[in-house]
């Protein structure tokens, strides 16, 4: 029997409220979704992957 070992996978950085830096990690967040959303639904499709000058150009 092996004993449990606690994982910690991420990291918390605590910054204080900067509006510029809360806007540019939205920006970054709904990037990262759209892009990430482009390759699923070209993967269904058209069962490839699209590299990133194509998704590039997409975005």
């Amino acid at each position: 029997m092996v004993d449990s070992v606690e994982v910690i996978r991420t990291e918390r950085i605590w910054l204080k409220h900067n509006s510029t830096l809360k806007r540019l990690t939205h920006i970054s967040k709904n990037l990262y979704n759209e892009a990430n959303y482009i390759l699923q639904q070209t993967n269904f499709k058209d069962k490839r992957w699209v590299k990133f000058p194509e998704l590039w150009n997409i975005i």
